[in-house]
């Protein structure tokens, strides 16, 4: 059976973790570090063998949450990985065993997390190699090289230079006519489809940064991690990250902040601060709910689609607000007129975002839930579904997305919210590129500290009425 290279080194990373777990918890019985009730006799036990296998079952998961067994040629140091998936480990385990009163809970953090951390890492030196070599298999990163010229070659005998690459080829050809940037794209894809490559490295040779767009956009559909070698005058506020191979620059884009062990923290945050919320709006969403079967006919809750998350579509729940035949036709229209507007919406006289002053198919009601922003409660729901989050970008409708351009679409690199940058700098009076640009803001500079932030400012705002 053939393997890939990548399941290769994550197989051997595997192997060398539950080694390097195992020793970790005899050198800590060994040196008297971790107090089990019975002492050692106590892992023969039903409990200490339960004990043991969640352990291990919780440091594979926390490596996998820190992204530990990642492939990729841009990869973060194994001490930084490590490390973060240490510190997980303690945040789970400790409170867990300290609500039982057990003298692990100090042990843990003391002595065998740092312990553990350590023989990992050293194991990943040392024997993932030579698990490697024991199965007859050494990994290669498959990396396509696009260019041509001397830079494309000098940067493949860098590559050459190392071990653990596996190289590829392609040079740019001059587009035909009606092809895109000036790129062949149609030869470029059937290349990505021959080598299947890990990563793919552009050597620009002089080119501009308009010949890379075509394949960028190819790449990312393919969720292919992609970087190029740059003249330094082509360099742009683009959200780039930079490592050095040989003697060469490589500029690559940088990996979102919304993934792995982030991920993980503001899916923790939503869901608690969630529930409180959602715990402290509950009879006024009831009131609201009454309010509005009795005002106009028709359901309470109002189901739309949007499009959320790495472009995925959801259902998105609100508060009816406007009569059950009301049309979208005008708000369309007025999305066209706004998005097309370089500085500030001119569709109505009162510029709005979301929401078009002086609609008929408002109904009184809803008026006041739009003023307030009390409409939005039962996307609270979505929060809890992990569909949203309870700060990020606005989720956009799909005939919205239909008019994104390339760059429009970084907006989709977060979990969209229920509040966000752009709802507290001025939603109603922001253009759509200068919202754009304070989502994207947002989601290159994330920070748990800066969603606390923006919560706090929403506050304020709701109370004033500037939402409608």
């Amino acid at each position: 059976m053939i393997y890939t290279a990548e399941r290769d080194h994550q197989r051997a990373l595997r192997v060398s973790d539950l080694l390097a777990f195992m020793v970790s918890v005899v050198l800590c019985l060994r040196l008297g570090v971790l107090p089990l009730p019975s002492g050692p006799a106590f892992l023969h036990t039903w409990s200490g063998a339960a004990l043991l296998i969640s352990f291990l079952v919780l440091w594979s998961g926390t490596l996998t949450l820190a992204r530990a067994y990642e492939f990729s040629l841009a990869r973060p140091s194994q001490l930084y990985k490590v490390v973060r998936a240490g510190m997980l480990f303690t945040l789970i385990a400790w409170p867990i065993l300290a609500i039982h009163e057990t003298t692990l809970s100090k042990a843990l953090v003391v002595a065998f997390v740092p312990i553990t951390v350590t023989v990992a890492l050293i194991f990943r030196r040392v024997i993932t190699p030579l698990v490697l070599r024991l199965a007859g298999s050494m990994p290669h990163l498959r990396v396509l090289i696009v260019g041509q010229g001397n830079a494309a070659s000098r940067l493949e005998q860098s590559f050459a230079a190392r071990n653990g690459y596996r190289l590829y080829r392609f040079e740019l050809q001059p587009a035909d006519a009606g092809c895109c940037s000036g790129v062949d794209i149609s030869q470029f894809i059937t290349h990505l489809d021959n080598c299947d490559p890990h990563e793919v490295v552009v050597a620009m040779d002089g080119r501009s940064t308009e010949h890379l767009a075509a394949m960028r956009e190819v790449c990312q559909q393919r969720q292919l991690p992609w970087q190029f070698v740059p003249h330094l005058e082509n360099l742009d506020d683009i959200g780039v990250c930079t490592q050095v191979v040989g003697d060469l620059p490589l500029v690559g884009m940088k990996p979102s902040a919304f993934s792995g062990f982030n991920l993980f923290i503001k899916h923790c945050m939503d869901f608690l601060l969630g529930c409180i919320l959602l715990m402290c709006a509950a009879p006024a969403m009831l009131v609201i709910w009454l309010a509005i079967r009795l005002d106009s006919k028709g359901g309470a809750i109002l189901v739309q689609r949007r499009v959320g998350y790495k472009g995925k579509v959801f259902n998105f729940y609100k508060f009816r607000t406007m009569y059950v035949d009301a049309k979208d036709t005008s708000h369309r229209d007025y999305v066209q007129k706004w998005m097309q507007d370089q500085s500030y919406a001119t569709a109505e006289s009162r510029p709005k975002v979301f929401k078009i002053t002086d609609d008929k198919r408002i109904t009184r009601v809803g008026r006041v839930l739009r003023r307030y922003s009390l409409d939005e409660l039962p996307q609270i729901f979505n929060v809890l579904k992990l569909e949203m989050s309870l700060v990020g970008p606005r989720p956009a409708m799909p005939y919205e997305v239909e008019r994104y351009q390339d760059w429009h679409k970084e907006r989709f690199g977060a979990p969209p919210g229920l509040t966000g940058a752009w709802q507290v700098a001025g939603r109603n009076r922001l253009s759509f590129n200068e919202m754009v640009k304070l989502d994207i803001q947002y989601i290159r500079n994330w920070s748990p500290v800066e969603d606390f932030r923006l919560l706090a400012r929403t506050i304020p705002a709701v109370l004033r009425g500037t939402g409608y």
